[in-house]
């Protein structure tokens, strides 16, 4: 029997310092594929040092959702 390994691409939106309590403990069993926030944020710091592609927007424009949609997500997970 053959097993499979599928690696989920997650998402994640937030900007607080409330909502990189749930990013840590999501990242450290999932992994995430992409993080989208504002410049500055406590999430910007935490993709920098984690090594996570990190979308950096003050609105959600059509080449910010062009880009979510190049990774072709399985979640995106909201948090904030």
């Amino acid at each position: 029997m053959m097993r499979y390994t599928y690696i989920m691409k997650i998402v994640f939106f937030g900007n607080t310092k409330h909502s990189l309590i749930g990013a840590k403990i999501i990242h450290k069993q999932l992994g995430f594929s992409l993080i989208v926030t504002i410049p500055n944020s406590p999430l910007a710091k935490f993709a920098s040092e984690e090594k996570i592609p990190c979308l950096l927007v003050t609105k959600l424009n059509e080449e910010a959702i062009a880009k979510i949609a190049e990774i072709e997500p399985d979640f995106l997970v909201v948090e904030d």
